[in-house]
């Protein structure tokens, strides 16, 4: 995502999720561990949600949904962290950009299952994603 002005408020599924009707029936941050992404100690925080949809009879289904943000060189899992990091003062540049990976089905993945998987999927793309498709961090202007 990329504005001339601070955007303030990057999309969470918790959020949207919500005003659409469904309910978080759980949440809860992880660290998964990607080679080659840039990450401190290839550490990359992944917020993992669980959430229950209504359906025709009464009941719900489930999806699981993780997601993580590109934000300035680095990664965040929280949207006031990456606020605070893209409108950094001492920055005349900043970028965000939201991966969102979504298990659907009707069934509730346990966190651990579904980091496991996110990482496996993250091994592939991430170190693509940084290398080929976001801003070097920090621009070369601001280096000079």
């Amino acid at each position: 995502t990329y504005y001339r002005e601070p955007d303030n408020v990057p999309h969470v599924p918790e959020v949207c999720g919500r005003g659409g009707g469904n309910l978080i029936d759980s949440k809860e941050d992880v660290v998964v561990h990607v080679s080659n992404c840039g990450a401190p100690d290839d550490e990359v925080p992944v917020r993992v949600l669980v959430v229950a949809s209504p359906d025709m009879s009464g009941g719900y289904r489930y999806g699981t949904v993780t997601y993580f943000f590109g934000v300035n060189g680095g990664f965040e899992c929280d949207r006031n962290r990456v606020r605070l990091r893209v409108n950094s003062l001492g920055s005349k540049y900043g970028y965000f950009s939201k991966v969102e990976i979504d298990f659907v089905g009707n069934t509730k993945m346990e966190t651990g299952e579904a980091a496991k998987a996110v990482e496996k999927l993250m091994q592939k793309f991430l170190p693509v994603l940084v290398a080929e498709h976001w801003p070097k961090w920090p621009p070369e202007e601001e280096t000079k």
